[in-house]
């Protein structure tokens, strides 16, 4: 993907490399997660590497606690929000705030004031 945007689009992805660290561990977390029951295999090492602050071994599981889980996803919030400034300036796209975008409108239901009795609306549907 990073290969994508650099040569088709001319944008770099990430400003930094302590940010293309930490997605590609977010994402490679998820990976052990979903295929591997969290325990750290070949795949996962060559690809991570090592990242500052973030330990793990070979054949064992890797956890990731409240703390790192909340770093890891506010890197993954930086980096779509710097592609989506990067791209958006280099081609003039229009762009909108999430907050700024049309809220959806509130519908008001009238309700009579009968009391229906369920067994009779039940037994009229039959």
């Amino acid at each position: 993907m990073e290969k994508y945007f650099n040569d088709r689009l001319g944008v770099r992805m990430f400003p930094d490399n302590r940010q293309r660290e930490l997605l590609r561990l977010f994402v490679e977390v998820r990976n052990i997660n979903v295929h591997n029951g969290g325990i750290v295999n070949d795949i996962f090492a060559s690809r991570v590497g090592i990242v500052e602050g973030f330990d793990y071994a070979k054949g064992k599981t890797f956890h990731v606690d409240m703390d790192a889980l909340v770093t890891l996803s506010e890197n993954a919030m930086r980096v779509a929000m710097h592609i989506d400034a990067t791209v958006g300036a280099k081609f003039s796209l229009l762009r909108k705030a999430h907050r700024s975008w049309k809220q959806p409108q509130k519908m008001s239901i009238k309700i009579e004031s009968k009391v229906f009795n369920h067994e009779a609306v039940h037994k009229e549907s039959e």
